[in-house]
């Protein structure tokens, strides 16, 4: 899958990408709100200020990944391997990150007006 084809489904109302194939990609300023990304390999990809809100990244390789400014409200990163990411002014509000690996995260200035859902 591209991002192309990714955008043109998601625009056609498909929410399903779980372990889709991204690493790479590039996809700015998109509006993805409630995609489920769960187990997608989004190694390296480029998602400044993507609007992921409510989505489900559970389990995602976002290692290296550009999430700055990214719109993370209420979304589900239980698992995601977030290694060297980079979440600088990413919203994280209410973001559940029970299990997340953040080794190297870059995170600050980020806003941390946070409620986490740290379930057991």
């Amino acid at each position: 899958m591209n991002v192309q084809e990714l955008l043109t489904q998601y625009a056609q109302g498909m929410r399903q990408f779980s372990e889709a194939q991204l690493n790479g990609s590039i996809i700015f300023n998109a509006k993805l709100s409630f995609i489920n990304f769960s187990y997608a390999d989004l190694n390296h990809a480029d998602l400044r200020g993507t609007d992921l809100f409510g989505s489900n990244l559970s389990w995602a390789n976002l290692q290296h990944a550009n999430l700055a400014s990214c719109n993370l409200g209420r979304t589900n990163l239980r698992g995601a391997k977030l290694y060297f990411a980079d979440l600088r002014s990413a919203n994280l509000q209410g973001a559940e990150l029970q299990g997340a690996f953040f080794d190297k995260t870059t995170l600050f200035p980020t806003d941390f007006n946070l409620k986490l859902i740290l379930k057991k």
